[in-house]
């Protein structure tokens, strides 16, 4: 489906063009982060993590291990480049690590938005613009870990960006198994749970209440009226 392939590319140059994105409106940043973060709690709480819900019939309460699974693994993986930061061969193979993560998660996104769109074409829309907005003021959170001397920073982006439209070709020459769909959405609701505890919840971080108010405010409203009308 050529749809699926342009929002592909949406969620790519999102990503890929992150850094700069803020950067130009660095000012703004807190502005800007703290509102995609209140859409981006939305959307996980009011959108995602009950969609993977309806997997419940299929695999039990084991549709949120993958939830569990998305939060950990990045977690985790950051806190060791962090801890071993004095240590460059062990950060060098934890960051090779941490970057085939960061793959299979777009891979996973690519294939999601795959499913989502053969299952009610405006939800798979939202998915796809939706994570976009959140990738194009959060995925500088991937340059913080990467961009380091000798890091081949521009390739590791082309690649991790160009990883949304492998999970679309898989999912559209392999016609992924539709039952897949809800352990995958767990598991991209706990990554973005992740993105949303690292940006909010230090105390060191610059926000902004209002303006994380103002985007759970707003896409609260925009996420029931599309539900109330049947579109989602």
């Amino acid at each position: 489906m050529v749809l699926s392939y342009l929002l592909a590319l949406l969620l790519g140059a999102a990503s890929f063009f992150s850094k700069e994105f803020m950067e130009k409106f660095e000012k703004k940043k807190s502005k800007f982060t703290s509102f995609t973060i209140g859409l981006a709690t939305v959307y996980v709480f009011l959108q995602l993590l009950p969609e993977a819900y309806q997997g419940v019939p299929t695999y039990g309460i084991a549709i949120f291990v993958t939830t569990l699974i998305g939060f950990s693994i990045f977690h985790i993986g950051e806190k060791l480049i962090s801890k071993y930061e004095k240590k460059p061969k062990l950060r060098r193979d934890l960051g090779i690590l941490h970057l085939l993560v960061f793959f299979f998660y777009h891979t996973v996104v690519g294939i999601t938005l795959v499913e989502l769109l053969e299952t009610k074409l405006l939800a798979g829309v939202l998915f796809a613009v939706s994570l976009s907005f959140i990738y194009l003021t959060t995925s500088a959170l991937f340059e913080e870990l990467h961009a380091k001397k000798g890091s081949h920073i521009l390739s590791k982006r082309i690649i991790s960006a160009g990883t949304f439209l492998l999970g679309v070709t898989i999912a559209e020459v392999f016609h992924i198994n539709a039952e897949l769909l809800f352990p995958a959405l767990g598991f991209v609701s706990g990554v973005l749970i992740y993105i949303v505890g690292k940006e909010v919840l230090p105390q060191q971080k610059a926000s902004n209440p209002g303006y994380f108010t103002l985007g759970i405010m707003v896409y609260t409203t925009v996420l029931l009226l599309l539900n109330y009308y049947g579109l989602i």
